[in-house]
């Protein structure tokens, strides 16, 4: 089940970053808005602040196709869902992916969106603590 996302993706690790659209639970981040990634998780998303002298402590999480790059992408990042290509694992992308769970939407280069590995992820190790 587990999947290197930080290999993935750890190339945005402390670069900035502007977000795509807005977050009904966190009003504060603006469509538009500049951040930074201060984490980049396991589970296939990234941690964003607004202070972008941070070197950790996020305040939202998020898909990083959700994201523009602000500098021009590496040369091995695929342009549609920031993959980084030599890392393996990548689909040829579409933006229409949805996650085989729940349809919610996915990156095209996983299967399931982060929710839902999530708690597939919390319900393996639920079981491996209750062996």
């Amino acid at each position: 089940m587990a999947q290197p996302h930080e290999v993935w993706h750890g190339w945005m690790f402390h670069k900035q970053f502007r977000i795509r659209r807005e977050y009904e639970h966190r009003p504060e981040f603006k469509k538009g808005d500049l951040v930074k990634v201060v984490m980049v998780s396991r589970f296939g998303d990234v941690g964003l602040t607004k202070n972008l002298e941070a070197e950790r402590g996020y305040d939202l999480r998020v898909e990083p196709w959700e994201l523009d790059s602000v500098e021009p992408l590496p040369a091995d990042v695929c342009k549609l869902c920031l993959n980084a290509l030599a890392a393996g694992g990548h689909e040829e992308c579409r933006a229409d992916r949805k996650c085989e769970r729940c349809g919610g939407d996915t990156s095209p280069a996983n299967p399931v969106c982060t929710r839902c590995y999530f708690l597939q992820w919390q319900k393996e190790n639920a079981a491996k603590e209750k062996a």
